[in-house]
């Protein structure tokens, strides 16, 4: 089961709980020797993660995730950390908080709305400490929302572009939607939400859920269909309820999504490190962006995905543990597999950050506008959809054309011969297409900024994997927790709610500097310096404006996604 994969406890030793007189829980785990009858030692879970990680970075060359698309290890330095991921990885794992409701039966949440129990309460406080580690301040707002579901929903569709990208537009396109089923034969023109909800639900209809907003983005209508396509209209006091089971929907749809971006980051920093061998400047910038894809990448396919190393199946024994294409996991299936793939195709083909936002974090609003520009700018502000992803998005084209330059300028030739080895590096990473467009930096740079700006907001809707109200959605028929659903929720918060404190898209202020990077271009350096610069004025003057609003205690960990706060 997925719990001998990130619990040493649930299986080499026993939770006790003890109080303390300020009345929160306290925990210690007993350990126990790991020996099986014969004596003999055994290997701990972390450490047969940990090896099943070095396992796939040491043979990453022969690691397939998906059919056609492998990926050599570039081999630069020695970058990929697995003892500081294990030990980060730890700081995430609630399991030993989480273990309770096992071990006390708990019920999960009702329909009605109650408040949260004390293992839930100490599990949020346990995630904020070490997530606030780094920071200067304590956030002023509450970490895990305040079951107020509809307004979550709501929110995170307006400012998050994982699920800004899973909108719709009604019929007479006046208004927007979520639609997870839909009758007849799947279709190319169905939306990429559609299409990966669908696996979802197959096997548990209780994910149908159909989402309808009004002119002011709050929910209007809300429509479940059964198995046999029977449908029912929610009353209003129900909204609350099923917009959990629409964010439940989200959250699976957003994780795979992030998953891919994880994918799509390795084989483009394993094009850009092989294709700056040749000179120690442009090997110094491009040397960076390796830092962790690999690890990523393998831990999508040790835990996440199905993947094959070499004609094994890699990862644990069971296929049913993994984390999207497992029923034990969130519930979809391997059905998503051709799915993601061909959506990392597309992106393989896209020219600039424009394109990827053209084409899929806002398609469908593109679609609907007939590619006209203004009218798809009137339409986002008249939802307010992602406001300050696109302040930071409209920066990118001229970082990387101004980046460009000076590269240029300064190692002519080694520029132009960084963009031909990149092309044909491009041109033969996946093996049926033969027109992408990654073929120069400035759309690798584009490319790279525009998914790291989308995957930063992660942040916020990796909550939702340690919510009650949410994440009984998994199995929405069974009354109590059950060990997959503690083992899942350990496993997602540890993986994705992991933060660098420092760390921003354009660049790090902590590597690229004169100290530690002295062969930069010099050109190069100070446009890095100067973006970083425009950035972070950018999320200052937001998060000193946010600050302010009535919203923030209650919704501040999701109005803060591009706000200069760490947390």
């Amino acid at each position: 089961i997925m719990t001998s994969f990130f619990s040493d406890n649930a299986c080499c030793g026993d939770l006790q709980q003890t109080s303390t007189f300020d009345g929160d829980l306290k925990f210690r785990i007993t350990e126990l020797d790991p020996t099986i009858s014969s004596g003999m030692p055994v290997k701990t879970p972390k450490e047969t993660l940990k090896d099943l990680l070095q396992l796939g970075i040491n043979k990453k060359s022969n690691l397939e995730i998906y059919k056609g698309i492998a990926l050599e290890k570039t081999g630069r330095k020695n970058k990929d950390g697995i003892d500081d991921y294990m030990a980060n990885l730890a700081l995430f794992r609630p399991d030993h908080i989480l273990e309770l409701l096992l071990t006390q039966n708990e019920e999960k949440p009702g329909a009605a709305r109650k408040d949260r129990s004390q293992i839930w309460r100490s599990t949020f406080k346990f995630m904020e400490e070490n997530l606030t580690k780094d920071s200067d301040s304590r956030p002023g707002f509450s970490s895990f929302g305040n079951q107020d579901f509809q307004q979550i929903l709501t929110l995170l569709c307006q400012m998050n572009p994982f699920f800004a990208s899973a909108l719709t537009f009604s019929e007479d396109k006046s208004t927007l939607e979520l639609i997870a089923y839909k009758e007849g034969e799947p279709g190319d023109s169905d939306s990429l939400y559609l299409k990966l909800i669908r696996t979802l639900s197959s096997k548990n209809s209780s994910h149908n859920f159909n989402v309808y907003f009004d002119e002011d983005m709050k929910l209007r209508e809300l429509k479940m269909i059964d198995q046999d396509g029977n449908m029912r209209v929610a009353e209003k006091d129900e909204f609350d309820y099923y917009a959990s089971g629409a964010l439940y929907n989200l959250l699976f749809y957003a994780t795979a999504i992030h998953a891919n971006i994880h994918i799509l980051h390795d084989i483009m920093s394993s094009g850009i490190v092989k294709s700056t061998r040749h000179s120690k400047s442009m090997a110094t910038w491009a040397d960076h962006y390796d830092d962790n894809t690999a690890i990523a990448y393998v831990e999508v396919a040790a835990l996440y995905t199905s993947a094959k190393l070499g004609k094994k199946e890699f990862g644990p024994e069971s296929a049913s543990d993994r984390i999207l294409t497992g029923q034990k996991g969130l519930g979809g299936n391997a059905d998503i597999m051709p799915i993601l793939r061909q959506q990392i195709c597309e992106w393989m083909k896209f020219n600039d950050a424009n394109d990827f936002i053209s084409k899929f974090v806002l398609q469908n609003f593109y679609s609907a506008a007939g590619s006209e520009e203004e009218k798809v700018l009137s339409t986002l502000e008249k939802f307010d959809i992602l406001t300050e992803y696109r302040k930071h998005s409209a920066v990118i084209k001229d970082f990387a054309e101004d980046l460009t330059k000076a590269m240029s300028k300064d190692k002519s030739a080694a520029f132009e011969k960084t963009q031909q080895k990149l092309k044909v590096y491009t041109d033969n990473v996946i093996e049926e297409t033969d027109d992408r467009c990654i073929s120069t930096i400035s759309s690798w740079v584009q490319l790279w900024n525009i998914t790291n700006l989308t995957q930063e907001s992660t942040s916020t809707f990796s909550r939702l994997s340690l919510m009650p109200e949410i994440m009984r959605w998994r199995n929405i028929d069974e009354r109590y927790w059950e060990h997959q659903d503690v083992d899942l929720m350990c496993l997602m918060s540890a993986t994705m709610m992991r933060a660098s404190a420092r760390r921003h898209f354009f660049t790090t202020k902590r590597e690229h500097n004169k100290e530690n990077t002295p062969d930069l271009l010099e050109g190069a350096l100070t446009l890095l310096q100067t973006y970083e610069n425009m950035a972070a004025t950018i999320k200052k003057e937001y998060h000193d404006g946010i600050c302010a609003s009535k919203d923030y205690h209650n919704f501040g960990w999701i109005l803060s996604t591009y706000s200069s706060s760490v947390f």
